[in-house]
């Protein structure tokens, strides 16, 4: 569907439309998740070098690609793309913190995403904060019971419950 959805875009309105790349970008972070990690890593990084090219540096599309491209190093695994996708999710996360209104679920969305890739870094700390805020914004955003706040909060529990291991309990 996705790839139907894509190539109808691209024709109707061009490669570079922001609808295309946005769609492309889903398309890669769909295949990332079924695990078809190098297609996606394809697609996503076709779809983010596109909208740098393309789109002004702070547009929420930007924004968006940069996340999926971010989401699927984070799935794959290595420390080189654990290190990319921080990068990648801290650049999307201030692209949306500037373009949508303070509050935004999109906003806790790419927080959770930040604090979980930051957390295979070993940045306890800044995981800790970047997943307690993507918790606040999503519970007062999307309700306590949202799929996207219990993600969140099970993320920030995870991470609570293995620091807490890692330093002897205290």
């Amino acid at each position: 569907l996705y790839a139907r959805v894509v190539q109808r875009f691209a024709k109707e309105r061009g490669p570079d439309y922001p609808a295309t790349l946005l769609h492309q970008a889903e398309w890669a972070d769909v295949l990332s998740c079924l695990g078809e990690q190098d297609r996606a890593l394809m697609l996503a990084s076709d779809a983010d070098a596109r909208a740098r090219d393309s789109l002004s540096e702070r547009h929420l599309v930007r924004g968006d690609t940069t996340l999926a491209l971010g989401l699927v190093l984070f799935r794959g695994g290595s420390d080189r793309d654990i290190a990319q996708a921080v990068a990648l999710l801290e650049e999307s996360l201030s692209v949306r913190e500037e373009a949508l209104p303070g509050g935004h679920w999109r906003i806790g969305e790419a927080a959770h995403a930040l604090g979980r890739a930051l957390a295979r870094t070993a940045a306890t700390e800044a995981a800790h904060a970047q997943l307690e805020n993507a918790v606040k914004i999503l519970e007062a955003a999307l309700g306590p019971d949202h799929p996207e706040t219990r993600e969140a909060r099970a993320s920030l529990t995870a991470l609570s419950f293995e620091s807490g291991a890692n330093s002897g309990g205290s």
